[in-house]
């Protein structure tokens, strides 16, 4: 065929972008997008922006407590993301400790554990990582 890919099973498939726009559309999927966007839309972005700024300070914060604990994202630059270095641990270590006692998921780039919010993270949830942490490292 004239974009290649499709010799030999009857179909010819496009040599441009178009190519990767065949198949089977999900239809719940573009109504539940569809209701996402409406959603944060309603909200507001800015509204968003804030709650998750709030929350990230509030993760700061709770973090301070932990013995040894430091913050390795620069001030101003967390967006939803807290990158945290605790000392004396492995970081990999700590991410599989917390998932398999407490279920709670979190990854280890840059030395450190990324801890990620979004605007509905609640305060019980950053307590509850906080405590398993305070646990982890006794």
């Amino acid at each position: 065929g004239a974009g290649g890919g499709g010799e030999g099973w009857g179909v010819d498939f496009p040599g441009e972008a178009r190519r990767d726009e065949g198949g089977a559309r999900s239809l719940p999927l573009r109504i539940g997008f569809g209701r996402a966007l409406r959603y944060i839309e309603e909200i507001g972005l800015e509204a968003i922006e804030a709650r998750v700024r709030e929350t990230v300070g509030y993760v700061k914060e709770r973090v301070s407590e932990i013995p040894g604990a430091r913050v390795q994202t620069p001030a101003g630059f967390s967006a939803g993301a807290v990158n945290v270095a605790i000392e004396g641990t492995d970081p990999g270590a700590l991410c599989r400790l917390l998932w398999e006692r407490h279920r709670i998921v979190a990854v280890s780039p840059a030395g450190g554990l990324r801890l990620s919010v979004v605007f509905f993270t609640i305060q019980e949830e950053v307590d509850r990582l906080v405590e398993a942490l305070k646990q982890a490292i006794k």
